[in-house]
């Protein structure tokens, strides 16, 4: 190390501390945590059903799943959600890292079922999200219409499989509830690799309506629709 880097070293960390000692742009922080259905919702948001709430089953046979080994047996019954579009009045996505990103309610709550986060592999629960331990925040930039979503958590910034499995399916929603054509920009995980700018040319998303969201970490649009 050369002495030279120790006042610069010594003066970020003393930066460091201080923005933790010193609370900035609070009012951005999430105040709390909601889930959201059809009939439960708050009357700035709109709840959009595509797909119902359903059960998956498998049909095995009991011989079969007595050949598995008992450390990995199949699960024969999952219950799913369902597939739904939120339009968000006043939202906002505040993404601060690949590993959490938060969409925000005009009212300041996070909606549980839209947000991201993860940590030592695992999915978490809305109230393990990094903003509720932030102290500094940074404000919005604001765009005017409606922003449709993409970010679909770390893997789809980087890497092929995540962006077509986790962030594509995303256009089948918006346009089965018959919504593409409405939309006025696109929040994209990135917009750096070349297959990244293929499948959106190939979507028929202009570049000046693409936001890149490894530059925006937080936004806010007049109406900001998510998927579930």
């Amino acid at each position: 190390m050369k002495l030279s880097n120790l006042p610069i070293k010594a003066y970020s960390k003393a930066l460091d501390a201080l923005l933790k000692l010193v609370p900035i742009n609070t009012q951005y922080k999430p105040t709390g945590i909601i889930n959201v259905s059809r009939s439960t919702k708050p009357d700035s948001i709109e709840y959009i059903e595509i797909t119902p709430p359903y059960v998956l089953e498998l049909n095995l046979s009991p011989q079969f799943i007595s050949d598995c080994s008992p450390y990995i047996k199949p699960i024969i019954s999952t219950r799913f959600p369902g597939d739904f579009i939120l339009g968000i009045r006043d939202g906002r996505i505040y993404a601060p890292d690949a590993s959490n990103m938060a969409v925000i309610t005009r009212e300041g709550q996070l909606i549980e079922q839209v947000s991201f986060q993860w940590r030592d592999d695992v999915v978490l629960d809305g109230k393990h999200n990094r903003l509720f331990r932030e102290t500094v925040f940074s404000a919005p930039k604001k765009y005017k219409g409606n922003v449709f979503s993409l970010l679909a958590g770390g893997g789809a910034i980087t890497y092929y499989y995540h962006w077509l499995y986790d962030a594509m399916p995303k256009f089948y929603l918006l346009q089965k509830a018959g919504l593409f054509d409405k939309i006025d920009y696109f929040l994209v995980p990135n917009y750096q690799y070349q297959f990244q700018k293929d499948f959106l040319s190939h979507f028929g998303v202009p570049a000046e309506k693409i936001i890149n969201g490894e530059l925006e970490r937080h936004i806010q649009a007049d109406t900001l629709y998510v998927t579930s």
